[in-house]
């Protein structure tokens, strides 16, 4: 028995089944293409945070460096410049800042500090195809001065906090910014010494 209800089912079965796998595979295609594009950003991300690490160990190997000398010591860089008693630590009456990063403005009473720090803590990486830019930034929230056992001059102990900016320019850009604490510690010369009120170990 004929039943002409039923002509072309075949061929709309047919159709619909072209349609389901074409649509599987563009989504398999935008699939692939989504995790090759992410991989790439990982990548990026991770090379402009390298980048920026590097920043921070360049300011940080700067600021450490004997070598460089620190705020407060001797008469080209005096302890009086600095108003210790506050986070952070002023100088004429702002934040004392040593930066090559865009949009921070360095304020240091001795500028050949400034320009030594700002050329020390940019730089360039190179990573395959791409350059990895950095730049950075320091502030300095606290620093007290006092004389250490065996050194006629006054010892510094600071605390600074660093930023540093990774980039990665180019036709997909990658920006990345990272920041650290570097704490220089010292020892005062009487430091573990005990104190009494009268002679005898029954005083202290």
């Amino acid at each position: 028995m004929k039943r002409s209800n039923q002509k072309g089912v075949a061929l709309l079965m047919t159709l619909i089944l072209v349609l389901v796998l074409s649509v599987m595979a563009a989504s398999m295609m935008f699939l692939a293409q989504s995790e090759t594009w992410s991989s790439l950003n990982y990548r990026l991300m991770t090379q402009a945070r390298y980048g920026a690490e590097a920043g921070l160990h360049a300011a940080a190997n700067y600021i450490t460096n004997p070598a460089t000398g620190y705020p407060g010591i001797g008469a080209s860089d005096p302890i009086t410049a600095y108003n210790i008693n506050v986070s952070p630590v002023t100088a004429s009456g702002n934040p004392v800042v040593l930066s090559s990063l865009s949009g921070v403005s360095a304020n240091y009473p001795v500028s050949s500090v400034k320009t030594a720090f700002a050329g020390a803590s940019t730089g360039t990486l190179s990573a395959g195809a791409s350059s990895v830019n950095y730049t950075t930034s320091a502030k300095l929230l606290s620093m007290r001065q006092f004389l250490q056992c065996g050194n006629d001059q006054p010892l510094t102990a600071q605390l600074w906090k660093l930023t540093s900016h990774g980039d990665i320019t180019g036709v997909r850009n990658a920006e990345v910014e990272v920041s650290a604490l570097l704490e220089s510690h010292a020892v005062p010369c009487y430091n573990y010494a005990a104190f009494a009120t009268g002679s005898g170990c029954g005083a202290i």
